[in-house]
């Protein structure tokens, strides 16, 4: 990993004889560049906090430039030695995980419109782990069935409003239940992959195969919105008493 042109391990090992590495604690990537960049293209980023002189903590994030699929390690701790940092895990961040609390943001390709019956349904049989586990689960399966009267994959292949090309009145927004509007105004935030801190907006979006988490919801940019989705975010936020 790289911050501008410094080599961590080469500052490390240069830092040793004075016991500490504190100084290192921030954000590192491959060749200096942005997260942003990452975003576009593909690289590492090792966010990290580093006390006591050598007590390592930190989250590595990577993106594959040619798939555009994410992983994360989170929780990586240990003491820093010679230079090195050397650590135990069980998910390396592409894989699966056993348990959804301690996977942040699972990895699974996202939905693009092109996909054959068959990956459709692989990709929500792989999801579903996550669209069960919410609070919202019965609520939102009632709402598909019963007044959308979609009992295919909808409710997971594709948002519940097109609030990314359409402007909405609030007389089409008001009658809908409160649930409803509550993930309508998150799913325009999800669109962009904004990950969700709350645990059951989380797992919603985490099974819906049209959603992959890119980004933290502290550096979630709302330039990125476009016209439709932030008039539209304007009328579902007043909209929003959800509790």
């Amino acid at each position: 990993m790289q911050a501008e042109s410094e080599s961590l391990t080469e500052i490390g090992a240069s830092e040793e004889n004075r016991g500490s590495f504190e100084q290192y604690s921030g954000i590192w990537s491959e060749g200096g560049i942005s997260h942003q960049e990452i975003l576009n293209n593909g690289g590492r980023e090792l966010t990290c906090s580093i006390v006591e002189g050598n007590s390592f903590s930190g989250t590595l994030f990577s993106q594959q430039g040619n798939s555009e699929r994410i992983a994360e390690i989170s929780d990586i701790s240990g003491k820093i030695s010679r230079g090195e940092l050397l650590y135990d895990y069980t998910d390396d961040g592409w894989g699966a995980a056993a348990d959804f609390e301690d996977t942040p943001n699972e990895v699974y390709e996202k939905y693009d419109g092109t996909w054959t019956d068959e990956q459709i349904s692989k990709a929500v049989n792989d999801r579903n782990q996550f669209y069960t586990a919410s609070a919202y689960y019965q609520e939102i399966t009632n709402y598909w069935e019963n007044v959308r009267e979609a009992r295919d994959t909808s409710n997971v292949t594709e948002p519940l409003f097109e609030t990314d090309s359409k402007y909405y009145t609030i007389e089409e927004f008001e009658k809908e239940p409160a649930l409803i509007l509550h993930l309508a105004k998150n799913e325009i935030y999800a669109r962009h992959g904004n990950i969700f801190q709350n645990k059951d907006l989380k797992s919603y979006c985490m099974g819906c195969i049209w959603y992959s988490p890119i980004c933290e919801s502290v550096d979630f940019d709302i330039s990125v919105l476009n016209k439709y989705e932030k008039e539209n975010l304007d009328i579902l936020a007043e909209l929003d008493k959800y509790v």
